[in-house]
């Protein structure tokens, strides 16, 4: 994102919009929650995802029924689906169903694989009904306006009371196949309307509605497919049907009998992404790719420690400087393969193996020295390697409790994990916010040549904990005084953000890092990016301060009354322009006009010139007559001389 920052002097006005110009649009949620990160969505969210949902719906309620199809989506890993459903879509979805049905017996449900976003957006939802109990006008809204019965958001069918309007969250096998959750399920389903589904990761399971279709859908040959999910969750013929996806299959995409895109626009900007590397891939080894990673995320999080530490005792933005502090630990994640015929290693190598040789490297390298050149000074400086541990998340070895309990090992910045071994689990639907490097022990490949596996699994790394325009952080940095300083701040974010990949050679792989760098900028292009987005928002943040000035300045001799206007009454010392807005807004007192009409009130440059600031040639005037005059003359063509950039 570039800005367009003028090299002339601002009025305040103008001043004003550019600096909120820094910042990329954003658009009011429709109902929101208790703190300002739930009351807003970015305005692209919410003309890619919202917007057609919302379109969508009106089509379905005009036309009274549902079109019997899995209606798609494209929302990127790290886009704020997950953000906008909870916060706005969800109740958009109730309120227009509320009013095409005018009965509050409707359940909605969404629906995810992973549990671990199931587990988000449940916690999600029951904190934004908690808060609607205790904040009147948004209680006002879901229980009065919308009729919205609301007591909670379940997990479970058989949590559903079958009355009022309820929120299922669970994964599309609960409901798809036979089972006690699906015969319940449909029980509740005689019982109130079916508004909606909303399925995440709507690829999996439900991207493909047939074994004949599965090897351009997913790569594989296959007999023993019967697409349960899809026709499952479609016998239960919700009135809508929402899928999202950042990988839409061969199907999904093409086939209108089942399937019908409705929004596919949607991708991750610049603005707010990390810094990708040139992708690393090879003949190598298990040993070479997990010896490549270590080095790395046990070298940058040294040097990490080290930026941050010349940072935390400056006069630096609280909290951007929180922020770093989160982020300092960077952590990979290993694509495993699975175990062999009675226990033995898979040709590539297990999460055991990879855990195995990562311990082996912690204890070689643990206390080692290294020599680290400052990019802001070129001086030389010696670290220490200090590395963490490498977790294991299988469905039968797990370093926690659960998926979620590892997945905060590697999120928390003093677990002392820094690094993740898989085989299926935390490829897809998974959150871990530090991630910057990711290892692909095997030889990736599927006789279809279909890539969505690989981009899904690249896109763990869509991760990223800035903004870069505005004031999450460009606007904090650039208003750093230390140049220093500010240079150790630019490199600092560019280290907690910088993806990375090793991989064995595989064109599945090259394919899907293609189209993982769509929306990002390249690591060789991170600096100057960053540094011209500070630039920007310093000569916004100088004009802004320049014309803050020159509006104080003026604001010393600003007259009471309009100077140029005669009298509207006789002696009364009041000119008539004030006199005319006076008699329209009679129910004001005195000095609740004054005060609103002396704001109406400019300073005037009488002969055009906003240099020249003798008292003779600063005029107070109605806004009006002041605009009028400056239109006449032309003023704005010239009103202003170049800003000095010292």
């Amino acid at each position: 994102m570039k800005f367009n920052v003028s090299d002339k002097r601002l009025t305040l006005r103008e001043a004003n919009t550019l600096v909120e110009g820094l910042t990329p649009g954003e658009t009011r949620c429709f109902l929101g929650g208790p703190d300002a990160y739930m009351k807003t969505v970015y305005t692209e969210a919410h003309n890619h995802l919202v917007v057609p949902v919302i379109k969508f719906a009106m089509e379905r309620i005009k036309a009274e029924e549902s079109n019997g199809k899995l209606n798609v989506m494209t929302a990127p890993p790290g886009c704020g689906k997950t953000h906008t459903f909870c916060y706005d879509l969800l109740w958009r979805i109730f309120s227009e169903m509320m009013k095409y049905r005018k009965d509050p017996n409707m359940i909605i449900v969404f629906t995810s694989p992973d549990t671990a976003v199931n587990q988000e957006v449940l916690e999600n939802i029951n904190m934004v009904i908690n808060w609607a109990k205790r904040d009147s006008v948004v209680r006002n809204k879901i229980f009065n306006t919308w009729n919205l019965d609301l007591s909670s958001a379940v997990d479970h069918p058989s949590k559903l009371a079958g009355t009022g309007s309820e929120i299922l969250v669970c994964t599309p096998k609960m409901i798809a196949e036979d089972g006690p959750g699906k015969d319940v399920f449909e029980l509740r389903c005689n019982e109130s309307f079916l508004a909606a589904i909303v399925s995440d990761e709507a690829h999996r399971g439900l991207g493909c509605p047939s074994s004949e279709r599965y090897h351009t859908d997913v790569g594989w040959l296959t007999q023993t497919y019967n697409a349960t999910w899809f026709h499952g969750l479609r016998n239960h013929n919700a009135f809508l049907w929402i899928g999202l996806t950042g990988t839409p299959t061969m199907s999904q995409k093409s086939d209108d009998k089942f399937y019908n895109v409705i929004s596919d626009g949607m991708t991750k900007s610049s603005w707010k992404n990390g810094f990708v590397d040139v992708l690393d891939s090879g003949d190598y080894t298990l040993k070479e790719i997990v010896e490549k990673v270590f080095l790395d995320i046990t070298k940058t999080n040294t040097i990490n420690k080290h930026m941050f530490s010349l940072l935390s005792v400056a006069d630096i933005n609280k909290e951007i400087l929180e922020v770093y502090e989160t982020y300092l630990k960077q952590t990979a994640m290993f694509r495993c393969g699975m175990n062999g015929a009675n226990g033995n290693s898979s040709r590539w190598g297990t999460a055991e193996d990879v855990q195995k040789y990562w311990d082996k490297l912690s204890k070689e390298y643990y206390g080692k020295e290294f020599t680290y050149v400052q990019p802001w000074d070129k001086k030389k400086v010696t670290l220490i390697m200090l590395p963490g541990k490498c977790a294991i998340c299988l469905h039968e070895n797990k370093s926690a409790e659960d998926n979620k309990g590892v997945f905060e090992l590697m999120n928390s910045p003093h677990s002392g994990y820094d690094a993740l071994a898989v085989f299926q689990i935390g490829t897809v639907g998974v959150n871990i916010k530090n991630l910057r490097y990711i290892g692909i022990i095997p030889e990736v490949s599927n006789l279809g040549d279909v890539e969505n596996s690989p981009v899904q699994l690249l896109g763990r790394l869509a991760r990223c904990p800035f903004v870069w325009p505005g004031n999450a952080w460009s606007i904090p940095v650039s208003q750093i005084k230390n140049h220093e300083l500010k240079e150790i701040a630019i490199h600092l974010a560019i280290n907690i953000t910088t993806k990375k990949v090793t991989a064995r050679t595989s064109s599945l792989i090259e394919s899907a890092y293609v189209i993982f760098l769509k929306g990002h900028v390249e690591l060789k292009g991170a600096y100057t990016y960053l540094s011209e987005l500070v630039n920007d928002a310093q000569r916004c943040l100088l004009a802004y301060e320049d014309a803050k000035e020159r509006d104080e300045f003026y604001r010393q001799f600003k007259k009471e009354h309009c100077e140029i206007h005669p009298e509207g009454i006789p002696n009364s010392g009041i000119p008539v322009c004030e006199q005319n807005e006076k008699e329209l807004h009679s129910d004001l007192s005195d000095e609740e006009f004054s005060n609103y009409w002396k704001g109406c009130l400019e300073v005037d440059h009488e002969d055009g010139d906003h240099d020249n600031n003798d008292l003779k040639n600063l005029i107070t005037k109605c806004s009006n007559s002041h605009h009028f005059k400056t239109m006449i003359n032309e003023d704005y063509k010239t009103r202003y001389p170049l800003l000095k950039k010292d």
